[in-house]
């Protein structure tokens, strides 16, 4: 027999040559017959297909998990959370306490969820809480106001777009509005986002933001144009 006929035959085999160890298992898996063919015929082995890492964080966990001064919270599933809704709950939604803090995370329509964050103190006016939002598109950074409300705590709520499967969302530690860079532009970026993402009720916060700013501050012009 041939070289060439003794390498397609062991190939097909997968009898190992004299001398030589058996091959691994084959990397056949997402090719086409086409080039199985010519791998087995030509005794190339074919690489092992790439495939895409499975998003994994925050699956699994039930409980809110503190890593340092961040705060990652646990995969908000829409399914599991449309699956699990009774009458009393309302909207799909899922909730953790951390101290004196509660975290919700609804839904609020197509494409869409709500993020609210409840402190039994007051933050300062002048504190945001930055936030990261985690999809199958990618992350996205918030800045989250807190304001007063009705019980001598407060309430911070993001309204979230572009929503799919699943949302995975980090909180940090509230940091002061003069910490963040006015001509850095992925932070203009993220304000920008936090303010098109903030329900009207809020939007005096961001207005007293403005009003302590010069006028020709690139941060309280970003604030305004994406409140038009």
């Amino acid at each position: 027999m041939s070289g060439l006929s003794q390498r397609y035959w062991r190939a097909l085999t997968t009898a190992p040559a004299a001398g030589r160890e058996s091959p691994g298992p084959r990397a056949w898996q997402g090719y086409g017959l086409w080039r199985r063919y010519w791998s087995t015929l030509l005794g190339f082995p074919l690489p092992a297909p790439h495939t895409a890492e499975p998003a994994t964080f925050g699956r699994g966990v039930t409980e809110p998990t503190a890593e340092g001064a961040r705060l990652r919270l646990p995969r908000f599933d829409r399914l599991a959370a449309r699956m699990a809704a009774t009458e009393e709950t309302g909207h799909p939604e899922a909730r953790w306490s951390v101290g004196d803090r509660e975290f919700v995370i609804r839904e609020s329509g197509a494409g869409r969820i709500e993020l609210l964050v409840r402190a039994g103190g007051r933050l300062p006016a002048d504190r945001v809480l930055p936030v990261e939002v985690t999809t199958v598109s990618g992350s996205d950074r918030y800045l989250l106001l807190l304001v007063p409300d009705t019980a001598g705590g407060s309430v911070g709520v993001l309204h979230l777009t572009g929503m799919s499967r699943w949302a995975d969302v980090t909180v940090d530690e509230d940091l002061a509005v003069a910490e963040l860079d006015g001509g850095d532009a992925a932070t203009l970026a993220t304000v920008a986002r936090s303010v098109r993402a903030t329900p009207d009720p809020a939007m005096p916060a961001w207005a007293a933001i403005v009003a302590a700013r010069p006028d020709d501050d690139p941060l309280s012009q970003t604030i305004q144009d994406a409140a038009r």
